[in-house]
């Protein structure tokens, strides 16, 4: 309670309001899945099928951090809007090239990867997939830049 007070006598009002935005917003958007999991593996998926789905988000998760080296951090900073739209684009134009060198690779190495990883999910949705996650995280960061929240 001392630090609410402390927060909102030094950021005011407005900061604590959109700081419990975010905050309730990332406490549902994570307890959902731990909530509806037990459901969803005794009705309709093994574990095998999570497994699967685990290694599938985490290899996107992976190449996520590394397909727009990470520019979506220079919205947030930027100092006007024309800036920040300016890195927005950029973040999407090297997003864009990754992913279709990833698409590439894939296509090439397509049957090597499979056997050698011995993966059981399609590889060639993975650029696909790195293209929306990537898109997504840049957009968050500029809706942050904007408060829009």
């Amino acid at each position: 309670m001392v630090f609410c007070l402390f927060l909102h006598s030094v950021y005011g009002k407005e900061f604590i309001k959109n700081i419990t935005k975010l905050f309730s917003g990332n406490i549902l958007a994570q307890a959902f899945p731990i909530i509806i999991l037990p459901v969803l593996q005794k009705y309709f998926y093994s574990s095998k099928d999570f497994g699967i789905y685990a290694l599938f988000v985490s290899t996107v998760q992976l190449f996520v951090t590394i397909a727009s080296f990470k520019l979506e951090y220079a919205i947030v900073t930027s100092k006007d809007k024309n800036e920040a739209k300016n890195i927005l684009a950029n973040s999407f134009l090297v997003l864009t090239i990754f992913s279709l060198c990833l698409l590439i690779l894939s296509i090439l190495f397509k049957t090597e990867a499979t056997t050698l990883f011995n993966l059981d999910f399609p590889i060639l949705i993975l650029p696909l997939s790195v293209f929306f996650m990537g898109g997504f995280q840049i957009l968050i960061y500029f809706n942050t830049y904007l408060s829009s929240f």
